[in-house]
């Protein structure tokens, strides 16, 4: 078995394996034990098997996923042991996914929340972001409010005109040799009603009384796949995962420090477009 890391996160590293670029395999590192990792996989496979993806606006935007048990006595299990992992059973569950940009091999971060993958000939492009809060339920942005507070230095939210986003996100980036055509094609899917900023928005309004679940899509990440030979978007919702109950102390501290925040620091609550939003 040969493994390739293609991706790693706080809890979560994803692996291409033998050579096999058409899927990736995620292996949980969350848990000491590989006992419990294999406990929380399974049980996240189940819930967002059948919650998160029964969710209307978004169910059909989550990428396809399967468990796949793997012997510990592996590169698989040799990297989880790596990490602090102790081998305590015999197979490791892991969830695997379609590679999503498995054509793209430059990559390139534009700031904490987006990220982009191109092809050498720039004509397939991916752009991965994280839109976070959409629906709020606060007098201000807690978005915008939190990027001040953590001096971030970002200057437009997902909640801002189509146009706006992709000015910062994109055209401020100097050295990024994007065609024109990706921002024009991304821009007029942004401003359709059913891109997939307004079904995230729907889809956590929905889920507002549900903590659990509403965390989950406040920390999903969005794929937007372009190619220039078709002028086509497909796009694709991924970290879909139980939060640990335990991250529930550190939200209520971050939105009581945001909450406490001087009005001149807070940023003003608005709507799709950047429209203000009056109570």
């Amino acid at each position: 078995m040969v493994v390739s890391i293609v991706g790693r996160g706080n809890a979560n590293i994803v692996c291409v394996v033998d050579h096999d670029d058409t899927e990736v395999y995620r292996i949980s590192v969350r848990f000491g034990q590989l006992s419990a990792n294999n406990t929380y996989v399974q049980d996240n496979y189940k819930y967002i098997d059948s919650v998160v993806r029964n969710i209307g606006p978004i169910g059909d935007l989550l990428v396809p996923m399967r468990i796949q048990a793997v012997p510990a006595i592996s590169e698989l299990g040799y990297l989880a042991k790596s990490e602090g992992v102790a081998i305590d059973e015999e197979y490791m569950s892991c969830i695997v996914m379609p590679h999503l940009y498995a054509q793209q091999n430059i990559y390139k971060k534009l700031d904490h929340f987006n990220r982009v993958h191109f092809n050498e000939a720039c004509d397939l492009v991916t752009w991965e972001f994280k839109p976070k809060w959409l629906y709020q339920s606060t007098d201000y942005c807690r978005n915008c409010s939190h990027n001040a507070w953590k001096g971030r230095g970002i200057g437009y939210c997902f909640l801002d005109e189509p146009s706006v986003i992709l000015h910062e996100v994109f055209e401020t980036q100097q050295q990024l040799p994007l065609p024109r055509e990706f921002l024009d094609d991304i821009t007029k899917y942004l401003s359709a009603p059913d891109n997939i900023l307004q079904r995230l928005y729907a889809a956590q309004l929905q889920a507002k009384d549900d903590l659990a679940l509403l965390m989950i899509l406040r920390d999903v990440t969005c794929f937007l796949s372009w190619s220039q030979q078709t002028r086509e978007i497909s796009v694709k919702v991924v970290d879909v995962d139980l939060k640990p109950m335990e991250k529930l102390g550190h939200w209520k501290s971050t939105e009581a420090a945001l909450s406490s925040l001087p009005n001149g620091m807070k940023r003003q609550r608005h709507d799709f477009g950047g429209t203000t939003h009056i109570n």
